[in-house]
This record gives structure tokens, C-alpha cells and sequence, in this order.
């Protein structure tokens, strides 16, 4: 079985691209750009790997990523121009995702982290 990836980002031209990208790898995508309309379906289906932007209208990343660990333990990666202050946040509130990525970011980087959070799953045998 392939694996599920969910990208919740509000830039449309980030989730195209990274949808794209990881498709080409032989995921299956879902991009959501509101993450109001995206935590109840994440939580009913939950992704095998969440990206996830640190800061969008509507919820901040934060409150997202504590609302989604109540309901999954999948592995989480942060988008943000400020990963690193999104690694403090929560590091100070007894939490930690599982990679932390500054924007701008080469989809090959995504990748990398993505195959590696998976274990390499994605691509059919044969």
C-alpha cells in the first residue's frame, strides 16, 4: 500500500508543486489550503505524513499540529519562513515535530524528508 501524505499550506503554488513532486514518487497526495476544512478530514483519515505550514489564516500551525496529535501519531514536517522559531515554540511546550524545513525549500529536499520519515515507502515494486 502506498503511502498518504496530507500538505496543508495556504500558498496554492506550494501545495501544486509539492503535490507534484511527491506524486512523481509514487505517493498519494491530498493539499488542503484552509486548514479549518483540513483538521476534521485529517483527523477522521489520518495521513501517513503531515506538511504542515507554521503560520496560515484561519489557525496557526501550532494550534493545528496540538490538535492533530490528539487524534495521530503519524510523523509531522513543518514549512515555515520561521522553522526554527516553530521548533522553540514547541519544544518549550513538551512537543516536537518530526522535521522542521525554512521556506524558501528545494522540493527535492521535501522529498528527501519524506522518503526518509516513511522509511523510503512510496514507489511500487516491479
Amino acid at each position: 500500500m502506498m503511502a498518504y501524505i496530507a500538505i496543508v499550506e495556504d500558498e496554492k503554488n506550494i501545495c501544486k508543486s509539492l503535490r507534484l513532486a511527491l506524486e512523481a514518487e509514487g505517493y498519494v497526495v491530498d493539499d488542503f489550503q484552509d486548514p479549518l476544512i483540513a483538521l476534521p478530514k485529517l483527523i477522521c483519515v489520518p495521513p501517513n505524513l503531515l506538511i504542515l505550514n507554521g503560520y496560515m489564516p484561519g489557525m496557526h500551525g501550532i494550534a493545528f499540529f496540538q490538535k492533530f496529535r490528539e487524534y495521530s501519531s503519524a510523523p509531522v514536517m513543518f514549512i515555515s519562513a520561521n522553522a526554527e522559531e516553530i521548533q522553540d515554540t514547541l519544544e518549550s511546550m513538551g512537543m516536537t515535530a518530526e522535521a522542521y524545513v525554512a521556506k524558501p525549500f528545494s522540493q527535492r529536499l521535501i522529498v528527501g524528508y519524506a522518503k526518509r520519515l516513511l522509511g523510503g515507502a512510496g514507489r511500487r515494486a516491479g
